[in-house]
């Protein structure tokens, strides 16, 4: 017993002293880790990253590259391997000092300037920092370099140098309806209070507005300009080389000036002494810019098998073409929009609504187009939409084949089509009779038709009224009696209208002597150029300031401005749109006899 004890005794001590050695390794093998786990900890709370801005532009815009590491407070220095591809310019470096669930980190930002060497696709530099040993690296970022925006940097010396305007446009070679984006500049080294373009008319082209106004820097032969630019999105009506006339444009300009030290005494003002010797007085600076030209090539010929798709002048540019409505069933009689969205860069305003082809069982009523511009991205984008209504009559599986709408592709130069799905729906109820009622909504109302009772009050039945001899009325009495005051004095102001009245339309009618005139010629026009020379008369003599030889946008411009009827207004300047697409691209109008009828109607209306 004894010694068994003892064995048991002796087992104890051994197990408690390997015990007591398997925790020593554990505990110093979770020091190890510890130890190893805390720097690589301490990294992964770092971070690295580089950003530019703008992030594609032209190689004389101004590109800041910002470099920004957050972590420990052990400043840091970025190492910049270049590629080449931009000259590098440190702007100076910025700390900031962050407190985060309780600890302390810096955020240390090195900002760059960076300017372009060439054009097309460039890279950022890569940026590597070493952090106790650790290497953190941020990758190189892709920019798209275009060509300068400006045709030349302004000569040095002079007023020239400070403030100047130049356009630009892109592509310099398009196909007709291709979409041209001309760019408005205005650079300045001055705090200007306001620019004001005068005139960006462009005949020859329909024009469209991008945007009136993007601010940003640019750097230009080293010097430093704030710019301000407008872009048009023009389209070409016609081939050939199409010039852009200078652009002009008044410019509001701070000049300082010396004051007069007697004027405007206020010895308590806080700028004083400053505006005792000197005032700032505004300037209006009159801007010319360059001129351009826009080489301008023809279509080839749309393909016979898809002449179907298009309608007058084909669409120009990247076009795609979807259907939008709900797949919910419906029932016989009731009303479904569909919708054809139809988004291009090339120039929509001709484009008719597609024609849905209607099968056995549907009514189909057209419904009003709607456009909206996207200028995301320095381009137009148009989004026209057509709207249906789907009367179904039979019920069952309803399907109306898709739509197709042909556009020139100007990047592979050939035609291709825009096509929709079919639009499928289901239709539940029962088939609609032709015998059914139709209720007109006037006849549920009824008309009384219970004659009218006059009473006769001349009579008198009192017992005096009886004893009066009676006597004949004289004309003048009986006159009296039938015609009141008030009925005169109607009578009266009736004559005074109606002599007015006779007035105003001999007037009127001599005035309208020259519309007739007008209207006269126009129905004896049998040419869109016939039509055009009408139009331009009755312009010439209409609108106050058009100048001889106008052109199509003076022309609309003028419409705009002195119509008191926008529907009028719209409807001619419309009209205007089609003559023009028909003079510069050799196209005959749809139809001159309504283009007649619709001028007529819209003169008549003019006010």
């Amino acid at each position: 017993m004894v010694n068994r004890r003892y064995d048991q005794g002796s087992m104890s001590v051994s197990n408690l002293t390997r015990l007591l050695s398997v925790r020593r390794v554990v505990v110093a093998f979770f020091i190890a880790m510890c130890a190893w786990l805390v720097p690589a900890l301490g990294m992964a709370q770092s971070s690295l990253r580089s950003e530019i801005t703008p992030s594609s532009g032209h190689s004389d815009d101004l590109f800041i590259f910002t470099v920004t590491y957050e972590g420990s407070q052990e400043r840091i220095t970025p190492q910049l391997q270049a590629g080449g591809d931009f000259q590098i310019q440190l702007l100076g470096p910025k700390t900031t000092v962050l407190f985060d669930n309780g600890g302390v980190r810096s955020r240390q930002q090195y900002v760059y300037q960076l300017t372009p060497k060439r054009e097309g696709t460039l890279q950022t530099p890569e940026v590597q920092v070493t952090v106790k040993g650790q290497l953190l690296s941020a990758p190189p970022i892709p920019v798209t370099i275009k060509s300068s925006s400006v045709a030349q940097a302004p000569s040095a010396g002079g007023n020239s140098e400070q403030i100047f305007m130049r356009q630009t446009v892109s592509p310099k070679s398009a196909y007709v309806g291709q979409q041209i984006v001309n760019a408005i500049t205005v650079y300045t080294r001055v705090n200007l209070r306001g620019v004001r373009i005068e005139d960006d008319a462009a005949d020859g082209f329909w024009q469209e507005t991008i945007s009136d106004g993007q601010n940003s820097q640019k750097t230009l032969n080293g010097v430093e300009y704030g710019s301000a630019q407008i872009l048009r999105a023009l389209f070409a009506l016609k081939s050939g080389t199409l010039p852009l006339p200078a652009r002009s444009a008044l410019a509001q300009v701070p000049v300082t000036k010396r004051a007069n030290p007697f004027g405007n005494f206020d010895p308590f003002s806080d700028d004083f002494f400053q505006n005792f010797f000197q005032q700032t007085v505004i300037q209006e600076k009159k801007l010319v810019s360059n001129e351009l030209s826009v080489v301008i090539k023809p279509l080839p010929p749309i393909p016979p098998e898809l002449t179907q798709f298009s309608k007058g002048l084909p669409i120009v540019g990247d076009t795609s073409l979807s259907a939008a409505y709900s797949d919910a069933p419906l029932k016989v009689g009731e009303s479904k929009n569909v919708s054809m969205v139809l988004s291009s860069e090339g120039h929509l305003n001709p484009v008719k609504a597609p024609q849905l082809t209607a099968p056995p069982g549907v009514k189909i009523y057209d419904g009003q187009t709607s456009v909206k511009h996207d200028t995301g991205g320095g381009t137009l984008l148009t989004h026209k939409t057509f709207n249906y209504s789907l009367v179904p009559t039979q019920p069952g599986m309803l399907r109306i084949p898709g739509v197709s709408v042909a556009y020139f592709d100007p990047a592979a130069g050939s035609y291709k089509l825009a096509t929709t799905a079919d639009i499928s729906l289901v239709v539940t109820g029962n088939a609609a009779s032709a015998s059914t009622p139709v209720t007109s909504p006037g006849s549920a109302l009824d008309s009384p038709s219970a004659p009218a009772t006059v009473g006769n009050t001349a009579g008198n039945t009192s017992g005096q009224g009886a004893n009066l001899p009676y006597e004949e009325k004289s004309l003048l009495e009986s006159v009296t009696d039938r015609v009141s005051v008030q009925l005169a004095l109607l009578v009266l102001a009736a004559a005074i209208t109606l002599i007015g009245l006779l007035t105003l339309i001999s007037r009127t009618s001599s005035s309208q002597a020259p519309r007739r005139e007008i209207l006269l010629r126009i129905s004896k026009a049998s040419t869109a150029a016939e039509l055009e020379a009408c139009l331009r008369t009755w312009a010439a003599r209409s609108l106050t300031g058009l100048r001889p030889g106008a052109t199509f946008d003076e022309i609309r411009s003028q419409i705009r401005s002195q119509s008191n009827d926008l529907s009028t207004a719209l409807a001619l300047i419309s009209i205007l749109d089609e003559l023009e697409i028909a003079r510069y691209s050799g196209a005959e109008v749809g139809s001159v006899e309504g283009l007649k009828r619709a001028s007529a109607e819209a003169l008549r209306s003019w006010r």
